[in-house]
Formats: C-alpha cells, structure tokens, sequence
C-alpha cells in the first residue's frame, strides 16, 4: 500500500525542487494582495536575464482528483498578487473541469 504524503512534506520538497533551480522560495508564506493578505503553500521569485518574476504554488496531498474550483481559487490568488504564474501540484491527478480551467491561462498543472 503506497503511504500518502503528508501536506507539510509536500510543501517542503515543492520548495526545495524550486530551491534547486536557484530560485527563492519561502514555505506557507504570507503575500500581500490588493484585496487581502493570502497564505500560499510555496511563494517563489527569482529573475531570468534582469526581469523578476514570482510563482505562487499550491500543493494538494490529496487522495483524489483536485477540481476545478482549486485552480479558479489559484487564479484568483496569483491575480490579486500579481505574481506571474500559479502552479497546482497534485500526486494524484485534476478533474477535467480543473484541467479546462487552467488551459490557456497563468497556471500550470
């Protein structure tokens, strides 16, 4: 039987994958939005040839299909931040609303 991952677990390795790419990462980090302060799993930023960027990443140690109103709340989030991409990171796999929702948008599944 495969043992589930715990959350905190699966915030630190998110954080540490990021770390590993030489970016900064801060784990349950709390973010100033315009309309309200949001605690995020994993807040990364780092800069590619001058320009800054920031990620918000959420990370679902579920035992189901994450849907579609998780990447809506995602979106949400990354907008009111103005972080420039949202990632959803799930070990065992979106709905297919979730899918659709983040189809052609700023967040990566």
């Amino acid at each position: 039987m495969k043992k589930t991952m715990q959350w905190s677990d699966y915030q630190i390795n998110a954080a540490k994958f990021f770390s590993s790419l030489g970016l900064r990462t801060e784990i349950e980090s709390r973010v100033n939005g315009a309309r309200g302060i949001h605690e995020v799993d994993v807040y990364v930023s780092g800069n590619y040839a001058g320009i800054e960027f920031k990620w918000v990443v959420e990370c679902k140690a579920w035992k189901s299909n994450i849907p579609k109103e998780k990447v809506m709340a995602l979106s949400s989030i990354v907008q009111d931040v103005g972080a420039d991409r949202g990632f959803l990171l799930s070990e065992i796999g979106f709905q297919s609303g979730a899918l659709l929702a983040a189809r052609s948008s700023n967040i990566t599944l």
